[in-house]
C-alpha cells in the first residue's frame, strides 16, 4: 500500500500497513446510491469502486447503473440510480419514473442491499417530504439502513439519516466527528479505502445486515442467525488479528517510538471498538437463536394442532359422505328395482302387442283360405304362443322331434352358452327340458317365439295339441 514516511498524518490509513493481515468483516457489499441531481453522486460511487465506473454522459438516462469491482478484499456491487430534481415527493412523471427505478433497484438485489447511500448538495438537508416519499416507497425502516452523504469541494461529510435529519443541522458534524473526511480531488487507495470502511462500520452496526423493503419477502430466521454468527467469527478474528499487530509494533525499532505509540493507541481504540460491537452482536445472536427455536417450538406446536385438527376434520367428512354414498347407493337399489320392474312391464306389453300382431297376421292369411266368420272365431278362441307352451308342457317334451332346428331358430334369442347347454342333452326329451328350464326364466316373449318355432317344424303336433280345446290349430299369435 506504499509506504508511510511519504504521507502526510491525515492520509495515514486506520490499519497502516496490515491491509493484507487483517479479516474483512464482509467479502461482498452491496450497495444502491440515489440523491438529487448534481449532487455528487458519481464521485462517490468512484471512490467506492476505485474505478472511474460513472460518467456524466453514461448517467444521464432514466433506468440505473450497475457496476461493481474487488477492492481491498471485498466485492463491492453498486447500483446507481438516476437523480431526482428538487423533491422526489413532486407529482412530476419525471419523479414518479425515479421513484419506481428506486424500488427496483434495491429489490433487484436477492437478499437486498446492505447500505443505501443518500447524496444531498452541500449545505442542505433532506426535506420530509422525499423522506416520507422514501420510507412510503421502501419501508418504514429504511433510515436504519441510509448513510447521507455530501461534498463540499474537496471535504465529504456523512451521517446516518437520522443524524442527518436532526432538528439542529448544524451539530451533526460535532456529535459525528469520527465522521467527517477530507479527500483530496483524486482519491488515493488510502482514502479510498476508508471510505469503503466508513460504509463497513455502518454495516456491522446495524442491528439488520440486510435491508429488506416493503413487499419483498423476508429472510427465514436460520438466514439471519447465519449470517450474524459469521460476522461475529469476523469480528473475533479481526480482534485477533489487531492484538497480534500490535504485539508486532510493539517489538520494532525504538527510533519509531513516539509514531508507533499513535498507531497502537489507534489499534486499541478499534479493538474496544469491535469488542463492543462483539458483545452486542453475540448477544443479539444469542436472542436471535433463542427466538429461532421459541418460534420453530411454536410452529412445531401450532402445525401439530392444526393437523390434529385437520385430520379430525376429515374423519368427520369421511364419515358424512360415507353416509351420503350409503344413501345414494340405497337410492340407486330402488331406482334399478323400479327400472326392473318397468322394463317387465314393458316387455309384457311388447309381447302381447307381438301376440295381437301375429293374431292380426294369421287371421289375415286365413281369410284368403276360409270365411271372415270363421277366422274371427280362431281369433277369439285360440291360446295365446306362451299359454299353449305353458298348457302342453309334458306333451311337448315327449312329443316334440325336431328340436335341433328348433333351437337353431332360438339360437339368437338364447345365446350360444344356453344353446351349446341344451345340446349337450343326450335325448330330445331331455333336450326340451332344458329349454323350458331356460323358457321359464326368460318372459313370454322367447314363449312366443318358441311357439312359432313349433308351427314351423311341429304343425301337425300343435294341430293336434290345439284341436283337443279348439276347433283347429293357428299360426304363432
Amino acid at each position: 500500500m506504499g509506504s508511510k514516511k511519504s504521507k502526510p498524518d491525515d492520509e495515514q490509513h486506520l490499519l497502516g500497513d496490515t491491509d493484507d493481515e487483517i479479516t474483512v468483516l464482509f467479502d461482498k457489499i452491496k450497495i444502491v446510491l440515489i440523491g438529487c441531481q448534481k449532487a455528487g453522486k458519481n464521485k462517490i460511487g468512484n471512490a467506492i469502486l476505485g474505478k472511474n465506473a460513472f460518467t456524466y454522459l453514461n448517467t444521464r438516462k432514466e433506468h440505473y447503473l450497475k457496476d461493481d469491482n474487488t477492492i481491498f478484499g471485498r466485492r463491492i456491487t453498486l447500483i446507481r440510480v438516476p437523480g431526482w430534481s428538487q423533491d422526489l415527493s413532486s407529482d412530476d412523471i419525471k419523479q414518479f419514473k425515479i421513484q419506481q427505478v428506486i424500488k427496483d433497484s434495491v429489490k433487484s438485489f436477492k437478499d437486498g442491499p446492505h447500505a443505501i447511500l443518500l447524496v444531498v448538495k452541500r449545505n442542505t438537508t433532506l426535506t420530509e417530504t422525499t423522506r416520507e416519499t422514501l420510507e412510503k416507497l421502501l419501508g418504514s425502516n429504511v433510515s436504519e439502513h441510509m448513510l447521507v452523504f455530501s461534498i463540499d469541494g474537496a471535504k465529504i461529510s456523512f451521517a446516518t439519516m437520522i443524524d442527518h435529519c436532526a432538528e439542529r443541522r448544524q451539530t451533526t458534524i460535532d456529535r459525528c466527528k469520527k465522521r467527517y473526511h477530507l479527500f483530496r480531488r483524486c482519491m488515493c487507495g488510502k482514502q479510498n479505502m476508508e471510505l469503503i470502511e466508513i460504509i463497513e462500520d455502518f454495516i456491522m452496526k446495524k442491528k439488520a445486515i440486510n435491508f429488506h423493503s416493503t413487499g419483498k419477502e423476508q429472510p427465514k430466521p436460520e438466514r439471519q442467525v447465519q449470517q450474524l454468527a459469521t460476522l461475529v467469527n469476523r469480528l473475533k478474528q479481526r480482534i485477533s488479528d489487531l492484538s497480534e499487530y500490535i504485539s508486532k509494533l510493539q517489538s520494532r525499532n525504538q527510533t519509531e517510538t513516539s509514531k508507533l505509540r499513535r498507531t497502537i493507541e489507534l489499534k486499541n481504540e478499534e479493538i474496544r471498538n469491535l469488542q463492543a460491537v462483539l458483545r452486542q452482536k453475540e448477544e443479539a445472536l444469542r436472542e436471535m437463536k433463542e427466538a429461532t427455536e421459541r418460534l420453530r417450538s411454536n410452529q412445531s406446536t401450532t402445525e401439530m394442532s392444526a393437523l390434529h385438527e385437520r385430520i379430525t376434520q376429515l374423519e368427520n367428512e369421511g364419515r358424512e359422505r360415507e353416509k351420503e354414498l350409503q344413501k345414494m347407493l340405497e337410492e340407486n337399489e330402488q331406482k334399478k328395482a323400479e327400472i326392473r320392474t318397468l322394463k317387465e312391464e314393458n316387455q309384457e306389453l311388447k309381447d302381447i302387442l307381438c301376440v295381437q300382431e301375429r293374431k292380426k297376421r294369421q287371421i289375415q292369411r286365413r281369410m284368403t283360405n276360409g270365411t271372415e266368420a270363421e277366422s274371427f272365431e280362431l281369433y277369439v278362441l285360440l291360446p295365446t304362443g306362451a299359454e299353449f307352451v305353458d298348457s302342453n308342457r309334458k306333451e311337448l317334451i315327449k312329443r316334440v322331434v325336431s328340436v335341433d332346428p328348433i333351437l337353431d331358430e332360438l339360437y339368437q334369442f338364447i345365446g350360444d352358452d344356453k344353446y351349446s347347454q341344451i345340446r349337450l342333452a343326450k335325448t330330445n326329451p331331455d333336450k326340451m327340458r332344458e329349454l323350458y328350464t331356460i323358457l321359464d326364466g326368460a318372459g313370454q316373449m322367447l314363449k312366443a317365439e318358441f311357439y312359432n318355432s313349433l308351427l314351423n317344424h311341429e304343425k301337425c303336433l300343435v294341430e293336434d295339441l290345439c284341436y283337443r280345446g279348439n276347433p283347429q290349430p293357428t299360426s304363432a299369435p
